[in-house]
């Protein structure tokens, strides 16, 4: 996977965990500071630590500890390269045209496909002004932008740039456990809230 480092794009997948709700009180936003206005764990004994891009990027962790970066805000979406993929249905892997112009996965040789999003997104933490390039995919895309990949694929290229621009200014925490693999940082975003 790719490493995490500020100002360069990094590749994180998303997963959904179960059971994460927005628990911030409305009253103390005003005063608290953005990283303290991350999602708690509901009915958990102790939370993933919160931390901001800097210590996420030094922190020497054990396989999927995780972490939550808070305050961050969206500052450009990547619009150079395509925002969804055909993958399979099973694994998610963007599936190849074979000798026929048919659609199959390398892996399992299925031909059944679905729409997924695939986004480069560059965050700014609002606390410290450092930046980080994160790739969203599909479940992550789809709450922020209230539309499937399907959908959003069927979109006019307009329409598309614009609802992707919408997204600028939007205050997010992100729920990242991180591990290592073959030697680099490997960031996994499990859960995305939207800060209000």
């Amino acid at each position: 996977m790719a490493n995490l480092m500020l100002n360069h794009p990094t590749y994180c997948y998303y997963n959904p965990v179960v059971g994460m709700q927005n628990t911030s009180d409305e009253s103390d936003e005003a005063t608290s500071h953005p990283i303290d206005r991350v999602p708690s764990r509901v009915g958990a004994a102790a939370g993933p630590e919160i931390v901001d891009v800097d210590t996420l990027a030094q922190k020497v962790v054990d396989d999927n500890t995780a972490f939550v970066v808070g305050g961050l805000v969206v500052e450009k979406v990547r619009n150079d390269v395509p925002f969804y993929y055909v993958g399979c249905a099973y694994c998610k892997k963007r599936m190849i045209v074979d000798d026929h112009g048919n659609l199959r996965c390398e892996r399992h040789a299925c031909v059944n496909g679905n729409t997924y999003f695939v986004v480069r997104v560059c965050f700014v933490e609002s606390a410290t002004g450092r930046s980080i390039w994160l790739t969203l995919f599909d479940q992550c895309m789809a709450g922020l932008l209230d539309v499937g990949a399907k959908d959003f694929s069927l979109m006019h290229e307009s329409m598309q740039m614009y609802k992707l621009n919408t997204l600028v200014g939007t205050r997010v925490s992100l729920t990242i456990k991180k591990s290592k693999r073959n030697g680099y940082n490997n960031y996994n975003v499990t859960h995305l809230d939207v800060l209000h």
